[in-house]
């Protein structure tokens, strides 16, 4: 299966949703700040979702799933609290295209 040839839907947010991430509370050296967000740079593949080519946030409809998908999916056995303490939850809202049109 290639993925390259897939289309990707264009997706509309509901105004007003409620977004969750986990994200390290201070940024590394390398990391890429982009609208509020910590991200690892391009070409790390450390994390489920990371592209080769480019940044990537991943974004959750509840802050327990965004904690499960990066923490403690795939071979976690265990996370202790000084690793734990290294990350923030944060919450974004999407807006409606309205309001980025008249902004």
């Amino acid at each position: 299966m290639n993925f390259n040839n897939f289309e990707l839907p264009y997706v509309e947010l509901p105004a007003q949703q409620s977004w969750y991430r986990i994200q390290r509370t201070r940024a590394l050296p390398v990391s890429e700040r982009v609208n509020g967000f910590i991200l690892a740079p391009a070409g790390v593949l450390n994390g489920r979702f990371d592209l080769v080519d480019d940044v990537t946030a991943y974004l959750a409809d509840t802050v327990e799933t965004a904690l499960y998908e990066t923490r403690f999916r795939r071979e976690a056995f265990a996370c202790s609290l000084a690793q734990l303490r290294e990350y923030s939850a944060v919450c974004f809202k999407s807006v409606s295209a309205d309001a980025i049109l008249t902004s």
